[in-house]
């Protein structure tokens, strides 16, 4: 993701290597969705061939963001369409996140797809204003969130028999095509109670092998548990 330049409002006023056709090239909106008049606008020629750029517009006016140099103080509000392409580069890779199997191609297609076209009779020229609009980053990962056509794999050894009042430690390799970052629950009935749950956590941090316990407190006659 880059930004697309701040040479706007005039047409074909792109900055390279937002004007690269395939980067994922942003413009800058306010917080009320319209264009930042300072937003370069397409369309690109490149190799006699006319593109539409930028790709998508995200927040870049009057955002607050961390600050450098001698004596700076740690934050200052800023605006630029560098300030727009750190929202679409995030975007990204919270997508990447969701489904760590997309390509670069097939995550910039989503987040155009996804997009909201906001304020769409702001400009005359819309797509090369806007690209496919504002860059809405929860539908943008919902999209590749559901369905997900591959669940989650559990390898586990089930225990057959423990002793009553004793912990019961439990041992289990969850592996998913989309995320490390799981939630692994042990859900389990004893004694006649309602179900409850206990979580399992990674041995060591980043490991596929989770281990939970079942409290000796519940480990009672006729247990029964799932993963």
């Amino acid at each position: 993701a880059c930004s697309i330049g701040n040479s706007g409002p005039d047409a074909s006023t792109t900055t390279s290597p937002g004007n690269v056709p395939n980067a994922m090239a942003s413009g800058a909106v306010d917080s009320s969705d319209l264009i930042g008049n300072f937003s370069s606008r397409g369309p690109v020629v490149w190799n006699g061939v006319t593109f539409t750029k930028p790709d998508i517009v995200a927040p870049g006016v009057s955002i607050r963001s961390s600050n450098n140099g001698p004596g700076a103080s740690a934050y200052i509000v800023r605006t630029g369409t560098s300030m727009a392409s750190p929202h679409t580069a995030g975007a990204a890779a919270l997508v990447k996140q969701a489904d760590s199997t997309l390509t670069g191609g097939t995550i910039r297609q989503t987040l155009k797809t996804t997009a909201d076209k906001v304020n769409q009779s702001t400009v005359a020229d819309y797509p090369n204003s806007f690209g496919n609009g504002r860059l809405n980053v929860l539908t943008a990962v919902n999209a590749v969130l559901s369905p997900d056509p591959t669940p989650p794999t559990i390898a586990h050894t089930s225990v057959e028999a423990g002793t009553f009042g004793t912990d019961i430690v439990l041992t289990a390799v969850v592996t998913d095509n989309r995320s490390a970052d799981l939630t692994v629950l042990i859900k389990y009935t004893s004694g006649g109670y309602t179900t409850r749950e206990a979580t399992m956590r990674p041995v060591v941090a980043g490991s596929t092998t989770y281990r939970g316990t079942i409290p000796a407190s519940d480990t009672l006659e006729d247990l029964r548990y799932f993963i």
